[in-house]
């Protein structure tokens, strides 16, 4: 099945997060930065099909900033897939549900106020590659 390697980017997916929100808080702020040091990590596992699959993450700092992480899998518009996935093909339901398609990373401060969100869509060519990401900042 196709979704092998898939399944393989998510956690560098949100280890690359991780560095870049330390590094953009890090060069935005005089003082020390709220997301310093090593948080504590909830995993939630939410997916229709999968019960066992991760899709999100919330990131717990000692400053109590949270970082919180949701994977967005799988796509209705079959225009997304491979040129050659119909509904026979054999990896039909993993593009339908499990190929990872987008990241959204919300950072919320100590009371809760939301600071930043990014949303990272993951880009594939005709062939099914993962090709580059787009990331937009809300």
């Amino acid at each position: 099945m196709a979704g092998i390697v898939n399944e393989n980017i998510v956690f560098p997916v949100l280890d690359l997060i991780h560095r870049e929100l330390r590094k953009f808080s890090s060069t935005n702020s005089s003082s020390v930065s709220p997301l310093e040091g090593e948080p504590s990590v909830t995993l939630y596992r939410e997916h229709i099909k999968d019960p066992d699959r991760v899709t999100g993450a919330d990131l717990i700092y000692e400053s109590q900033w949270k970082v919180s992480i949701w994977l967005q899998f799988g796509s209705e518009d079959e225009d997304d897939f491979p040129s050659s996935v119909g509904y026979d093909h054999p990896d039909y339901e993993y593009y339908r549900y499990y190929r990872l398609t987008q990241v959204t990373a919300r950072t919320f401060d100590a009371e809760g106020e939301a600071m930043f969100t990014y949303n990272i869509a993951l880009n594939y060519d005709d062939e099914g590659r993962l090709t580059g990401t787009n990331v937009h900042r809300i």
